[in-house]
């Protein structure tokens, strides 16, 4: 009994390092993490993962892409509960823009979970025809 108390905080911390271990060891066997939301009746949905993204290839020099910004800062903020949306400014990174053959801005392109181009619009566009372009991949 003297040693354990003698050695109790080498212990507690050692038990910790185990547990922690044991968790990371369970994430990359199974994949499993603490956070995650598998029971039916759970509201936290943080952790879908949404079927379409819609990537908006633009610049920050583009007139027309400015011109496109507010319609799509509204269309993205009333459908991006169900579709995520990703920014792309193309001068500062232009892989993706090279992986998915974009040309001019804006482009807009939406790809589905494996990233397959499933549909693509190119430059501006008024809110209606946008909204539709978005609304189609919503839906499905």
């Amino acid at each position: 009994m003297e040693i354990v108390k003698k050695y109790k905080s080498y212990i507690i911390v050692s038990v910790i390092a185990l547990l922690i271990l044991l968790v990371y060891i369970l994430k990359v066997t199974t994949g499993i993490t603490i956070d995650d939301c598998t029971d039916p009746n759970c509201t936290d949905h943080h952790h879908e993962e949404k079927s379409y993204t819609v990537y908006n290839f633009s610049s920050k020099i583009c007139p027309a892409c400015d011109k496109m910004k507010p319609i799509y800062n509204k269309i993205k903020n009333e459908y991006e509960q169900v579709i995520e949306f990703k920014y792309v400014d193309v001068n500062l990174d232009s892989r993706l823009a090279d992986k998915y053959n974009v040309q001019y801005t804006p482009t807009f392109v939406i790809v589905d979970k494996e990233g397959k181009v499933v549909d693509e619009l190119i430059g501006y566009e008024e809110e209606d025809k946008f909204r539709n372009f978005v609304y189609k991949w919503v839906s499905k």
